[in-house]
């Protein structure tokens, strides 16, 4: 048998084999292993990719992968090392090569052992061998590596491959799924990384802080704020969920977001953190830095020692310190202070340039850190300080308002403004003066001639501030000086020129201010005077044309006697210089034409004209000098001379010519001049500026908030009398102008545009003008104390305003506007009261705000009783009677003309306001009375829609605005102390005859206004208590007292009236009776007689001063057709006038238009007065004696327009 070495070829081919197929397994389960690890990743990934694990959940996960993984590779490895020994291996071979057989098995397992051994097995070598050459010969030509599984190798590559293609391609195209495979191998980088600002902070107490929240990575996530109160944990937290609205910035690749959160104010510590998601931020702290606050703040107030006033000790913050006072500012902080120091400043609203503030540094001192100033100008100043960590003192400016010395007052009780006496009159002199700290000096001084000044009274009053030995320091504030001027003691004639003036001296220490009044003037009459007849001369022959030239020349004079004692202080402007020299260029211009003219008509040259032409023409060169103090002595000089040239006019007025001739004269020279306004004429100014004033400082009040309120001035109620209310009247004009071409009212479009620096500077300007009215105020003699006090009391709410407004607190600044402007427009009403021009304006005045008062109390009780809504008007009747019911040519009653017509005033359309001119007034009612068209003279309707066209009915319909509690009634208490101080005025007034003043004593004594404020106090006491009872029944008490009050006074204005309509009547009659005459004129006796007529009508005209332009316009026709008081053969046509059927001289055209034109004026005058009478009175008050006449009138009304239809 052969060894086995020489059977080893087919048992290699067979080891090969054999290997080639454990290899080939163990190639398919490492692929397996390998597959199942890269699924185990992927699947690892694709789950973190939805759903976010946490590491140590992605860390088990691939351990259990891998460990699976491994697993499968251990079994694809040990498996066929195990299960391919050389048996199986045989049995394999055997299977697949069936034509072997066994052969396979028993050469493997015989091949190459010993012969000795495969004997003892009871085998045969030989035999072994043999079928080893038989199994090598029959295996040769077979391809036993058929047995090598080489296709599920393969397989087994191509599936371990897949997963991780699938991850490669997923790396390669996503970024998150190239972060899902890093994080599926246990990297730790998140999806979303999350950035807080600004962390943990400090932030000042007060101020904003912003929270912002940064997204990089994943973005789309539900985010929100959780905040927790650090000094209240219990509290819980407070869960905000941010929206896209909270979104501030975005990435182009949308990997990046930034959420905001503003949070305004913070002044309180909080823990905070955000939410995104499944993450969350770390948890961050805000600290609240607390600002320095000032525990005592306290400023001394030492007054100058002039002043006599203590020092006082007040409340730090905005001042109101007299000039040149020391302030000592004293403030405690709640902790230490780095530093602190003041800031002090100029105002924003300083007329220069605003220097550099002045820093002054507090010094440690009893009771906190002090630091002292004296200021002389008004300054603002701030606190400056911070504690040692760097908290500051809040932002703050206060204001520091310097109260000036003011100049002293000085005005005179007696003698009145124009005085006329004898040579040897004694003249009482009286001045009152006063001064806010103290009054050194006062006097009155006069002189004669324009000759040496001469003192008639001096005073001086102590000005010693040391305490007596009652602790009192006598300084005098207020005194009166009164002396008698006997002018028999002095070289005094009728041509003498008497001024005089007063003067006070204050305690200013460095250079007392003084103060004097306007020169005054005194006319020397002579003891005897001759009357005769005279147009614009008066009786004693006495030139009106040279009376208005002295005028204007005093005028003129005082004006710069002002400047001259003011001294640069006062010094006008180019313009209003040029002003001065042209008023006295015009006077002495209109001096030498005259005294010219007169030595044309009369040949009489009057020196003392030339005189004081040639003084103007000095004053002249002075003034454009600007030398004052000289250029006053020659206006001096110049009236002197005026006055002497007077009185020698006189004489040839008297003597050397005719009255006609005088007349005329007189009149062509007066046409050169035009009247300087008159006291009463100053006094509606001073009314129209307060209700100007009013309207300003609503408009400030609405623009600051305040609700929108009834701008109507105080002359809108009913009056009367026009010159009563025009004042304000022109005040509300003024102050509602029209609306632009926009639509928008001037006003509104200022309120829109302006800023909050523009309303300081208006509200600074009307604290202004105030104290320039409060100037003009003083200088009336009609004014009483009350009124003064509420000049003052507007003046300081209207500071109040402007300081509220300069340190930014627009609520109280709303609410002292809205009190100024309340007070001004009261004010304004009770000096139209007061300053009426006559009698009857200043009755009407009080009869209105009586019946309004009455009104307005029926309102209130109606609405307490329940009777009336809230806002809504009073009901008020329908004019019932007969008075709507008569028909056209029925003859009036005294009732239904008079009687009835307070019905028909009720619930009127909106009246204008009463204070329009008289031209105004005339051209609304022009032409042959067509607003009477149509209307019979008992048709009350008609003649109120004619009053309404006129602008003459009230608004009647139309009641104020309701108060709602005791606050808004509190207005009614100062309306009743104006009615009262009207009628105590009203009582003083010296034109009040005797009659007259007994009614008016009646009515105050049926009436007690006294009681009335007391009263009325009480009502607003319930009205401010809510739950107190109903005051309905004292309401309409006091509405039945002001009704009586408003029905004496009504009576009281009817007696006063009527007399001037009766005036009316009868003038217009005459007018017709000349009109009539002059149709019917057949000789030259008759034509100069009605001339005579014609001029003694004119000459009652002009005393009456009625219908004065229409008159002039039929003097000077007259005069064109050749009129002389001598004239006596007319040289008229004479014609046959077939209407008459008689012949009759013809008057020129122009007498016929002129006449018409005339009458027509009277009868305006006449139904202006009528009209506005009946629509603002509540009752008939129409005297007896006077009801025919006013019957009349309606009756020739009446007639007329039946006529002309």
């Amino acid at each position: 048998m052969r060894g086995h070495e020489e059977n080893s070829t087919f048992v290699q081919r067979f080891d090969v084999v054999r290997k080639a197929v454990i290899r080939m397994q163990v190639v398919r389960g490492l692929c397996w292993g390998i597959c199942t690890a890269g699924a185990a990743i992927a699947a690892l990934a694709a789950a973190d990719y939805f759903l976010e694990w946490p590491w140590h959940t992605r860390a088990t996960w691939l351990v259990a992968g891998m460990g699976f993984a491994a697993f499968v590779s251990a079994m694809g490895i040990l498996r066929p090392v195990l299960h391919w020994s050389r048996p199986k291996t045989a049995r394999e071979l055997e299977a697949l090569f069936p034509q072997l057989g066994q052969r396979v098995r028993t050469v493997v397992q015989f091949s190459g052992r010993d012969p000795q051994r495969i004997s003892g097995e009871g085998v045969r070598p030989d035999l072994v061998s043999a079928l080893e050459d038989e199994t090598r010969s029959q295996a040769e030509p077979l391809d036993l590596n058929e047995l090598v599984p080489r296709r599920p190798a393969v397989v087994a590559a191509v599936t371990a491959a897949i997963p991780f293609v699938l991850l490669a391609a997923g790396f390669l195209l996503d970024w998150q799924w190239r972060l899902a495979v890093s994080r599926a191998l246990l990297g730790n980088t998140p999806y979303t990384t999350i950035a807080v600002k600004p962390g943990d902070v400090i932030v000042d107490q007060g101020h904003d802080l912003t929270l912002s929240l940064t997204l990089q990575g994943r973005v789309d996530r539900q985010v929100a704020l959780v905040t927790q109160k650090s000094d209240a944990p219990e509290a819980g937290t407070t869960t905000e969920a941010l929206d896209s609205a909270s979104i501030a910035s975005r990435s182009d690749d949308g990997r990046s977001l930034e959420y905001c959160v503003a949070m305004s104010e913070v002044n309180d510590p909080f823990d905070y953190r955000f939410l995104a998601g499944k993450l969350e931020s770390p948890a961050h702290h805000v600290t609240i830095r607390y600002p320095l606050s000032l525990t005592k703040f306290e400023a001394t107030l030492t007054p100058p020692e002039y002043t006599g006033l203590p020092a006082k000790t007040t409340e730090g913050g905005d001042l109101l310190v007299i000039e040149d006072s020391r302030i000592e500012f004293t403030l405690q902080f709640d902790r230490s202070c780095r530093e602190a120091y003041l800031l002090i400043s100029d105002p924003p609203y300083t007329k220069t340039e605003r220097g550099t503030p002045e820093r002054i540094d507090l010094q440690p001192g009893e009771g906190g850190l002090q630091a002292a100033v004296q200021l002389r100008e008004d300054k603002v100043y701030s606190i400056v300080a911070s504690a040692r960590e760097g908290s500051p003192l809040p932002e703050n400016e206060y204001r520091i308002r310097i109260r000036k010395d003011q100049a002293p007052h000085v005005r005179f009780d007696d003698p009145p403004e124009a005085w006329e006496v004898n040579p040897l009159a004694e003249v009482p002199m009286r001045i009152r003066v006063d001064d806010d700290f103290g009054v050194s000096k006062a006097g009155i001084v006069f002189q004669i001639d324009n000759g040496e000044e001469r003192r008639l009274a001096t005073a001086e009053y102590s000005t010693s501030v040391k305490p007596d030995a009652e602790g009192k320091i006598a300084l005098t504030t207020r005194a009166a000086l009164e002396e008698l001027l006997i002018l028999e003691d002095f070289p005094v004639t009728e041509t003498s020129a008497v001024t005089y003036y007063g003067y006070v001296e204050d305690n200013y220490p460095e250079k007392p201010k003084q103060a004097t009044t306007d020169l005054r003037f005194i006319e020397i009459r002579p003891f005897m005077r001759f009357f005769r007849l005279g147009g614009t001369c008066q009786g004693n022959g006495q030139c009106m044309t040279l009376e208005e030239l002295i005028a204007r020349q005093r005028h003129l004079l005082n004006r710069t006697t002002r400047i001259a004692r003011a001294g640069k202080a006062a010094v006008p402007d180019d313009r209003a210089l040029g002003e001065m020299i042209r008023s006295e260029t015009n006077l002495a211009d209109f001096a030498i034409g005259f005294a010219e003219a007169l030595e044309a008509m009369v040949d009489y040259r009057c020196e003392f004209l030339y005189e004081a032409e040639k003084a103007m023409r000095e004053s002249i060169v002075r003034l454009r000098a600007r030398e004052f103090a000289p250029s006053a002595e020659r206006q001096a000089e110049a009236l002197a001379s005026l006055i002497k040239a007077r009185g020698a006019i006189r004489n040839v007025f008297g003597e050397s010519m005719s009255a006609a001739a005088a007349q005329k004269f007189d009149r062509e020279q007066m046409q050169k001049l035009r009247k300087p306004p008159t006291e009463e004429e100053q006094a509606e100014q001073i009314a129209a500026q307060l209700g100007e004033l009013a309207e300003r400082e609503r408009i400030v009040y609405e623009t600051l908030g305040g609700a929108p309120c009834e701008a109507r001035s105080p002359s809108e109620t009913p009056s009367s009398n026009s010159q009563a209310s025009s004042a304000a009247s022109q005040a509300s004009q003024q102050a509602e102008p029209q609306e632009s071409e926009g639509g928008q009212k001037p006003e509104q479009k200022e309120q829109t545009s302006s800023d909050g620096k523009e309303l300081e500077r208006r509200q600074y300007e009307i604290v202004l003008d105030a104290y320039q009215i409060q100037k003009q105020l003083e200088g009336l003699e009609d004014i009483t104390e009350l009124a003064r006090r509420r000049m003052g009391g507007s003046i300081e709410q209207a500071e109040r305003a402007s300081d509220a407004m300069l340190r930014g607190d627009n609520e109280s600044a709303r609410d002292a506007a809205g009190e100024a402007s309340r007070s001004l427009k009261e004010l304004a009403r009770h000096v139209a009261g007061l300053t009426a021009r006559d009698l009857a304006g200043k009755i009407g005045a009080a009869r209105n705000l009586s019946a309004e008062l009455a009104q307005e109390h029926r309102d209130l009780a109606d609405r307490l009783d329940g009777n009336l809504p809230p806002g809504s008007p009073s009901q008020q009747g329908s004019p019932s009677g007969s008075a709507g019911e008569k028909k056209e040519g029925d003859q009036p009653s005294s009732s239904s003309a008079l009687g009835g017509r307070r019905a028909s005033q009720q619930g009127q359309p909106g009246q204008r306001g009463q204070g329009e001119g008289r031209g105004e007034t005339n051209q609304a009612q022009s032409g042959n009375l067509e607003g009477s068209e149509g209307r019979g003279s008992g048709d009350l309707n008609g003649l109120a829609s004619l009053a309404g066209e006129a602008g003459l009915t009230p608004e009647r319909g139309t009641p104020a605005t309701q108060p709602s509690q005791g606050d808004a009634y509190h207005a009614h208490k100062s309306q009743i102390e104006t009615l009262k101080d009207l009628l105590d005025a009203l009582a003083r007034d010296g034109d009040l005859d005797g009659e007259l003043a007994a009614k008016l004593a009646a009515a105050l004594e049926a009436t007690d206004l006294k009681t009335l404020l007391r009263e009325i106090e009480a009502i607003e006491e319930s009205l401010r208590n809510a739950g107190g009872r109903n005051p309905g029944v004292e309401v309409r008490a006091v509405a039945r007292q002001l009704e009586v009050l408003s029905g004496a006074l009504d009576a009281l204005h009817g007696a006063v009236v009527s007399p001037r309509l009766a005036e009316l009547i009868e003038l217009e009659s005459r007018v017709a009776q000349l009109r009539e005459r002059l149709e019917k004129l057949t000789s030259d006796s008759e034509i100069s007689q009605w001339h005579l007529d014609a001029q003694q009508l004119m000459e009652t005209l002009e005393r009456t001063e009625a219908a004065a332009a229409a008159a002039e316009d039929l003097r000077q026709a007259m005069e064109d057709s050749g009129w002389a008081a001598e004239r006596t053969n007319w040289g008229w046509d004479y014609v046959h006038d077939n209407r008459l059927g008689l012949s009759h001289y013809a008057a020129p055209a122009t007498y016929v238009t002129n006449l018409i034109l005339l009458e027509k004026a009277i009868q305006r005058e006449a139904k202006e007065l009528l009209l506005r009478d009946m629509v603002s009175s509540l009752n008939d008050a129409v005297p007896p004696a006077y009801e025919k006449l006013v019957e009349r009138y309606f009756e020739v009304l009446s007639r007329e327009k039946q006529a002309e239809r």
